[in-house]
């Protein structure tokens, strides 16, 4: 068996060095924030893969489009290559939706070169079901037709990858992008790395490889805090914006990256991988006010094929009061910690805890317990988190700890 996994490796092209980074810029409105961001990306972005349309589907299966609102003058001061993206909201592949597909993938593409931006691609997000991916290639061969010469490129799912009509839909697309993360249906005593296992996402770039058409690999860098109820059963989703009111008795599990197994992988990547596979594409460009999404300095450092930095500490000042602050002056996002202690041999006269904190002292030592609700919480690169104050008579002796 050692024999032919040895055999199984060398008989697939291998290749090396460093992967191209292209981006999704996924936001529905383009505020000030999303424009600055794409017009301020850093060099490390080779190209940008914007969401310009949104098709779903009424009871009579007639298609309606949903348009974001990009700021195309932002888009062109990047100067980066664009991918134009189409999202297709879930439908059987008929041939009736055809024309309603190709109407809106010209209308995409005649927004874009109105604002004298010459897209390099049409790429196509549908979630097909591995049965109908028959139904999934006459779409994408009228596409094809409709869009000619520019390219057409499919969004894959892992499962597609041992299916017989995908590989002559992949070889007639040319190429593909293969995305290892959101693969399957969350649950309630799902591990937090669910969005994402590194070992799988290995797993399937090695089962691509061998099919020999060029592919680029999406990973994340996003968290989605999914709600359940108290049965197991999802009942909905967090993954941009502010914290929904749920139910009472609603279970709310954060799914995250793992940014040092994504780092081992880049790494690997860059030292050895099956010669079709050329490139990365990150979901989603970082932006100032997307909370749930990893700041430049993790993703940075995930991009070199390296584990982010971490440095979490708690920061004194004042005179007596004196405040405490987490900061985080590391490169990788870290959990609140559940308890802050604080130890004074000269004694503590007061304290009080802010921030979800709440303070529990006594003679010398001050407790500041972490609220429940801030458990899926994670402090940034370079944020501050106050927790408490407190006086005291002697220097402090800080101690953060979690569970």
């Amino acid at each position: 068996m050692a024999a032919a996994c040895v055999w199984w490796l060398r008989a697939t092209p291998r290749t090396a060095g460093p992967l191209h980074s292209q981006f999704y810029v996924w936001q529905r409105v383009w505020d000030g924030p999303v424009s600055d961001a794409v017009r301020t990306a850093p060099e490390v972005v080779a190209g940008l893969a914007p969401l310009c349309a949104e098709i779903t589907w009424d009871a009579q299966g007639k298609g309606t489009a949903a348009w974001p609102t990009l700021d195309f003058t932002a888009l062109r001061d990047a100067a980066r290559p664009v991918s134009a993206v189409m999202r297709i909201g879930l439908r059987e592949p008929s041939l009736k939706a055809v024309d309603d597909i190709r109407a809106v993938a010209l209308e995409v593409l005649a927004r874009l070169r109105a604002a004298k931006i010459e897209p390099v691609e049409l790429q196509v997000d549908f979630d097909c079901a591995e049965s109908r991916l028959g139904g999934y290639r006459a779409w994408l061969a009228a596409l094809r037709a409709a869009v000619a010469p520019l390219p057409v490129r499919p969004t894959v799912l892992p499962s597609w990858l041992g299916r017989g009509e995908f590989s002559a839909l992949a070889r007639e697309c040319g190429a593909y992008v293969l995305q290892v993360h959101a693969t399957g249906k969350p649950r309630m005593d799902s591990p937090e790395t669910a969005l994402c296992d590194a070992a799988n996402a290995r797993r399937w770039v090695e089962q691509a490889g061998r099919l020999g058409v060029p592919f680029r690999v999406a990973l994340p860098t996003y968290t989605y805090r999914i709600a359940f109820n108290a049965a197991g059963k999802m009942i909905g989703t967090e993954a941009e914006g502010a914290t929904h009111a749920w139910p009472e008795g609603t279970v709310l599990r954060a799914f995250r990256p793992n940014a040092a197994d994504l780092a081992a992988l880049v790494g690997e990547w860059t030292k050895d991988r099956p010669a079709s596979l050329t490139g990365l594409l990150w979901y989603r460009l970082p932006v100032s006010t997307d909370a749930q999404n990893w700041r430049w300095p993790t993703l940075a450092a995930v991009m070199q094929g390296r584990a982010p930095r971490r440095d979490l500490r708690v920061e004194k000042s004042g005179a007596p009061p004196t405040d405490l602050v987490l900061v985080n002056a590391g490169e990788d996002e870290a959990p609140l910690p559940a308890r802050v202690v604080a130890t004074a041999d000269g004694g503590i006269e007061s304290a009080d805890g802010v921030g979800g904190y709440r303070a529990e002292w006594s003679e010398k030592q001050v407790i500041f317990h972490r609220a429940e609700s801030l458990a899926p919480a994670r402090i940034p690169p370079g944020a501050r988190h106050p927790i408490g104050w407190l006086r005291a008579g002697a220097e402090l002796q800080i101690q953060t700890q979690s569970p």
